[in-house]
């Protein structure tokens, strides 16, 4: 108990001194922005994978990725401020699609939290999958990962995201540029890859863009 409030007290502390701190320079007020986000992102994740034999046991393994969003788009608004206003929400569960959405910035994750509807998976690189907490949660709610520029891979993702949409009624997230598409002193869109379009095609189902 002595050691949960102590945790608790340095939680605190670190909020407090980090946010009157980054009042004054620029950087640190960086680098206490990143490190709550991997809060925010660790702890929705975490929680994500120790309510996750619930949900198997309800028959409900398709919500993990949908609670783990929108846990992490709470844990955002409280310890970064950001707010997100969805438009034209009765869109995102009228039937499984496709979504895509640009990719600029590791704060796009934010947005992705606020809109994921139940029932869809994401695209991520592969070497995510590995990683502690974040890769497990990644691996738990059935998300696809690929390996750039390998196109056995990326023809084992086809087939997968087919499956998912057509078998489980489930929808399918794409970065469709692959990568973050921000340049400062360039276009912030980089060139489509085609999977997103081509698995639409072929699954016979919608593309819904989300700006």
């Amino acid at each position: 108990m002595v050691s949960v409030l102590n945790g608790v007290l340095y939680f605190v502390g670190f909020e407090v001194s980090g946010w009157f701190l980054g009042k004054f320079n620029a950087k640190l007020n960086f680098g206490f922005r990143t490190v709550n986000y991997m809060i925010c992102l660790l702890i929705a994740a975490s929680i994500s994978i120790c309510i996750s034999p619930v949900l198997f046991v309800l028959d409900r393994r398709d919500d993990v990725n949908f609670v783990t969003a929108r846990l992490f788009y709470l844990f955002s608004r409280v310890l970064l401020g950001y707010t997100v206003e969805v438009e034209n929400a009765e869109y995102l569960d009228k039937q499984p699609c496709v979504f895509i959405g640009n990719h600029q910035s590791a704060l796009d994750l934010v947005w992705l939290g606020a809109t994921l509807p139940k029932h869809a998976v994401t695209i991520a690189k592969y070497s995510i999958k590995f990683v502690p907490i974040l890769g497990w949660f990644m691996v738990i709610g059935e998300n696809i990962f690929i390996k750039r520029g390998n196109k056995k891979s990326a023809h084992h993702l086809f087939e997968q995201a087919s499956k998912i949409i057509n078998r489980k009624n489930l929808s399918v997230f794409f970065f469709p540029e692959g990568t973050r598409g921000f340049h400062p002193n360039g276009p912030d869109l980089l060139p489509f890859k085609k999977g997103a379009f081509l698995l639409a095609k072929s699954a016979k189902v919608p593309i819904v863009p989300i700006v």
